[in-house]
């Protein structure tokens, strides 16, 4: 599909969900350390559904604003006289910009605030985590979001992938 998600948008989004990401699971693996079998999968299903399935929410957010604009700016001039309808349109677009701004700014906030919190917490708990010992768990949670995101994103209707091609595909033919 036509992609208006740019790549300093998606770098962004990589960033909020990484700072959002590495932090939890540290203090994830942190209180479940052990080298049982139980307190292992404990680990896993706590990264799934404490980390990953929140943050995958928090991506498809931000993915949806980044591009939301650029969705409202397509609807202009869709008519053949050009009406208020236009003018209202290109007021929409510029406020889910400056929305766009924002929300990018606020997850990036809340994703440093987390690990500054995430940091506290392990030097309270005066934790000699090696680097290995602290992106095992992001990584594992980064690979669960990414499985979720392929499996899911080709059948979401109206966001996902096959949905908006179809739809590109039938303006296209239609025009020809």
């Amino acid at each position: 599909p036509m992609h208006p998600y740019s790549k300093r948008e998606r770098l962004a989004v990589l960033l909020v969900t990484t700072m959002l990401t590495i932090p939890a699971t540290t203090v994830l693996s942190v209180t479940f350390s052990g080298n049982t079998i139980a307190q292992h999968l404990a680990l896993q299903v706590s990264i799934l559904y404490l980390v990953t399935l929140p943050v995958v929410a928090v991506q498809v957010c931000l993915e949806f604003w980044a591009v939301i604009d650029f969705w409202i700016e397509r609807l202009e001039g869709n008519t053949e006289e050009t009406s208020s309808r236009d003018g209202c349109l290109r007021w929409c677009a510029g406020a889910a910009r400056f929305m766009k701004r924002y929300f990018f700014a606020v997850a990036m906030l809340f994703g440093v605030c987390m690990t500054v919190i995430s940091l506290l917490i392990l030097n309270a708990e005066k934790e000699k985590a090696t680097f290995w010992q602290v992106m095992k768990p992001a990584i594992i949670s980064r690979a669960q979001s990414w499985l979720i995101w392929f499996l899911i994103d080709p059948i979401v209707p109206y966001l996902g992938f096959v949905w908006r091609w179809s739809r590109e595909h039938a303006r296209l033919c239609h025009q020809s």
